[in-house]
């Protein structure tokens, strides 16, 4: 009951981050790489647990949802946040691959916390492969994007990114 009731409160806290992410990125970038992560999140779990039973869940229901929440807002958030840095024009380009970085921790973070308590178990998944999961899905999310920009692009659509005083 606890890790359903932490993994709502940091879920809260990154959907309020979301319109932050409005200085840089398009709110249609914004909501497509947020359901492209998420169900990419989803779908590498299920193909971890269910397909290759690397990783074993708890059959608590409380602990299941506080999962969910897990793939569905708290990593997506985060990843987007990662892209938000990833295009801001004000940082340097050291500097974004140490933010990055630290993006890729704090997923890990994550997981490790759903580890220690209880929550997930690795069978035969080991804490180097979560860490190019995470780092992968941050990859495909940055390269989505960037292509998704283009198309925008072509299509038209203006960026229109929103000033700093109006948030």
């Amino acid at each position: 009951m606890m890790s359903l009731l932490i993994a709502s409160f940091v879920s809260m806290i990154g959907i309020f981050c979301i319109p932050f992410l409005r200085k840089t990125l398009h709110p249609l970038e914004i909501l497509t790489c947020g359901l492209l992560v998420a169900s990419l999140d989803q779908f590498s779990y299920a193909i971890l647990t269910l397909n290759l039973e690397f990783i074993k869940a708890s059959e608590n229901p409380y602990e299941f949802w506080a999962l969910k929440l897990e793939q569905i807002f708290i990593a997506p958030v985060l990843i987007l946040l990662g892209v938000f840095v990833f295009f801001s024009e004000s940082l340097r380009p050291l500097g974004k691959a140490f933010i990055l970085t630290g993006f890729v921790f704090l997923l890990l973070a994550v997981t490790y916390c759903y580890d220690r308590s209880g929550i997930i178990q690795f069978v035969k998944w080991r804490w180097s492969s979560e860490w190019l999961r995470d780092a992968a899905l941050l990859a495909v999310s940055i390269g989505f994007l960037m292509l998704f920009r283009k198309f925008l692009k072509w299509q038209g659509v203006s960026r229109d990114p929103v000033s700093s005083d109006s948030l």
